[in-house]
């Protein structure tokens, strides 16, 4: 099972926000959900939860997915920019993004802070994927039907919002 947990600004968060935290769940246990659920809060019987059920594999457990979200605090806008934190868990730990470029983790026994400032920017990542893929030097990476099965979903999702508020 893995759970993020966001706090943002935007509650319920906007179409692509939620486009970008379900094509993640999905990059994480590798398929595409079978079935996806709103779960209501006790607010204003806003939903606050999105359940995702992806096929289980030879005759294993069915992985799921669980993404929360709510309004964003002061703290958390003073935090990034965006005005959102992110906490991830997973089966073996945890990870938290608690700023643009720090991430704080967890796995089993083992735990770290990491600055992430010295990373390559995005563009150079994807330009390098992209040319080792033409070379045919690299794991299959997320492409565009990735993408844009995430934004079917997050559409989904969004509209489903709009009905229940």
């Amino acid at each position: 099972s893995v759970v993020l947990s966001a706090t943002t600004a935007n509650c319920p968060p906007d179409p692509r926000c939620l486009a970008e935290w379900l094509d993640w769940c999905i990059y994480i246990v590798g398929k595409a959900p079978g079935r996806i659920a709103l779960s209501k809060a006790e607010n204003k019987g806003r939903p606050l939860q999105i359940d995702l059920e992806f096929p289980a594999s030879a005759g294993g457990p069915k992985p799921t997915a669980h993404i929360r979200w709510q309004p964003g605090r002061a703290a958390a806008e003073e935090e990034r920019a965006d005005g959102e934190s992110l906490h991830v868990e997973c089966e073996r730990g945890f990870a938290d993004l608690s700023g643009e470029t720090d991430i704080v983790w967890r796995n089993g026994q083992h735990q770290g802070r990491d600055s992430l400032t010295a990373e390559r920017p995005s563009a150079d990542v994807i330009l390098d994927q992209f040319c080792r893929r033409v070379f045919g030097g690299l794991v299959p990476v997320s492409d565009l039907s990735d993408a844009l099965r995430a934004w079917r979903f997050a559409e989904l999702v969004s509209q489903e919002l709009v009905k229940r508020s």
